[in-house]
């Protein structure tokens, strides 16, 4: 019987001490963030409902070379809907999107996570293949992205859902 609540004590004291730990990571405001998209939903609000005619013309201005940079949030939000990961060290928030062929990470300048209305500052581009250059890809990530996007083809990676905790 003390044998029992003996190791029942230590289970509360290491569930105790697992929680303090959490909460003494818990980020403050001002502090670098990175979460998967599913975890930072609420920092990427829902703007006006586009038309097709809309999207159409933001596709077209994503697929040139460097109209990316002439677009906001709200409108790469549009075509390429939910980054898969999203990072906030305000006042720069990164949205990342991918697929098999490579990574798309596009920059804002805001002073609130709600970035739908600040434009573009920048955007990389890389490739996920080890044996690809990141120029052999430049010029048509951001189309097969695109493209796959508006085919529907929004699977959820559960690998990066996974390494976001």
């Amino acid at each position: 019987m003390k044998h029992q609540i003996l190791s029942f004590l230590g289970a509360c004291a290491l569930i105790l001490g697992v929680f303090i730990v959490v909460k003494s990571l818990r980020v403050q405001d001002g502090q670098a963030m990175a979460s998967s998209a599913n975890v930072a939903v609420k920092s990427i609000e829902d703007g006006a409902r586009l038309s097709s005619a809309e999207k159409r013309r933001i596709r077209h201005v994503m697929m040139k070379d460097g109209g990316i940079e002439t677009l906001n949030g709200r409108d790469v939000r549009a075509v390429l809907k939910q980054p898969e990961l999203v990072r906030m060290d305000l006042p720069t928030v990164v949205w990342q999107y991918r697929n098999d062929f490579c990574v798309l990470d596009v920059y804002f300048t805001a002073s609130s996570p709600k970035v739908l209305k600040s434009p573009v500052v920048h955007y990389e581009v890389r490739a996920r293949q080890n044996d690809v250059a990141d120029e052999e890809v430049s010029g048509v990530c951001v189309e097969k992205l695109v493209r796959e996007k508006a085919a529907g083809q929004n699977f959820v990676n559960l690998d990066a859902f996974y390494k976001s905790y």
